[in-house]
């Protein structure tokens, strides 16, 4: 009898879930949209990445910042950029510019990731520079230790 009830109480509590999580009247859901045929920007091969971009948009020049692998299937993170112009109403991109590498021997030595870039007018060691790079770094490969670093360069791409 208990086994039956149990049942029987298992039933109705399924039934119940499955009619309470539909949307309720004046609440958004949710549907699959196809793709929409925009294709991929950056495809250097299943092997490597392109991961966490920020883009910075600069007068007519668009610039990418993502995250890349060094080596095939592997390899130190680093940071890239691409630098994109319109034509014809369409952003031609460049080639991939490395701009920053893990650091020999200090908090990002294993790894650098996850750029925010601003235009502005920063100072640093007595030089004033256009340009700065919020990063994540790393210096162990367990994914750990993360910190926050910064960068500036007087041009975008390095």
């Amino acid at each position: 009898m208990k086994k039956r009830m149990c049942v029987i109480f298992g039933a109705w509590l399924v039934a119940a879930l499955a009619v309470s999580c539909g949307p309720v009247a004046g609440e958004e859901s949710f549907e699959a949209k196809p793709v929409d045929g925009t294709p991929i920007l950056f495809d250097e091969g299943m092997e490597f990445y392109n991961i966490e971009p920020s883009v910075v948009t600069d007068g007519d020049t668009k610039y990418v910042f993502y995250t890349v692998n060094g080596a095939p299937s592997g390899g130190k993170s680093s940071i890239a950029v691409r630098k994109a112009s319109q034509k014809d109403g369409m952003w031609i991109y460049g080639e991939k510019t490395t701009v920053l590498l893990p650091s020999e021997n200090s908090f990002d030595s294993e790894s650098v990731s996850n750029a925010d870039i601003i235009k502005g007018s920063f100072r640093y060691d007595g030089k004033d520079y256009g340009w700065l790079m919020a990063y994540q770094g790393r210096n162990t490969v367990d994914e750990k230790n993360h910190k926050i670093g910064f960068a500036v360069a007087s041009d975008p791409t390095g």
